[in-house]
C-alpha cells in the first residue's frame, strides 16, 4: 500500500499497464484497493478508462467501489462510457453500477452520446438509464448527439422515444 510520491500505488499502476496477473497478487495480498491519487482516480476507474475488461472485473469482485468518484465526480462508469470500451460498460453494469451518475451536470448515456459511441448508448438505454437526464443547461443526449453529427446515436435515441423537443436554455435542439 506504499505509495510512489506522485501518489500512486502498486495496484493503481498495474492496472494502468494492464497486469492483470499482478493486480490479483496485490488484491490477494490486501492492497488497498480504494487508494486514489490526488486527482481522486482509483484503480478501477483508471482500469474502465483504458478498457482493460479482466482488471475492472478483477477489481469488481474484489470489491472495489463501482461508485467512487474523481475529483471532477466522474466514476468509472462515467469513464467508460467517455471512452468507449463496450465490455467494461457492460461489466460495470452487470455489477450496478449507478447509470444515473453524473459528472458536472453530465449524465453517462450524454457523454456517449457526445462521443459517438452507439453500442455504449445502446447498452445503457437497455439497461434503462435515462434517455433524456439534462444538463443544468437543459442539453440532452440527444441534442449532442444531433451537434455533433452522430446520425447512428440520434437514430438509436429516437427509437427509444427520446425527447425532440427538447430546448437547452439558449434555445438550442437536436435541429438547430
Amino acid at each position: 500500500n506504499t505509495k510512489m510520491p506522485a501518489g500512486c500505488s502498486a495496484l493503481y499502476m498495474a492496472s494502468q499497464k494492464g497486469h492483470l496477473a499482478v493486480v490479483e497478487a496485490l488484491l490477494a495480498a490486501g492492497a488497498d484497493k480504494e487508494a486514489k491519487v490526488p486527482d481522486g482516480c482509483t484503480a478501477l476507474i483508471l482500469a474502465s478508462q483504458d478498457g482493460h475488461l479482466a482488471m475492472a472485473k478483477a477489481l469488481l469482485a474484489a470489491g472495489a467501489d463501482k461508485e467512487a468518484k474523481k475529483q471532477d465526480g466522474a466514476t468509472a462508469l462515467f469513464i467508460a462510457c467517455q471512452k468507449g470500451p463496450l465490455a467494461v460498460v457492460e461489466a460495470l453494469l452487470a455489477a450496478g453500477a449507478d447509470k444515473e451518475a453524473k459528472m458536472q451536470g453530465g449524465s453517462a448515456p450524454y457523454i456517449a452520446s457526445q462521443k459517438g459511441h452507439l453500442a455504449v448508448v445502446e447498452a445503457l438505454l437497455a439497461a434503462g438509464a435515462d434517455k433524456d437526464a439534462k444538463l443544468p443547461d437543459g442539453c440532452t443526449a440527444l441534442i449532442i448527439a444531433s451537434h455533433q453529427g452522430h446520425l447512428a446515436v440520434v437514430e438509436a435515441l429516437l427509437a427509444e422515444g427520446a425527447d425532440k423537443e427538447a430546448i437547452t436554455q439558449r434555445g438550442h435542439t437536436a435541429l438547430y
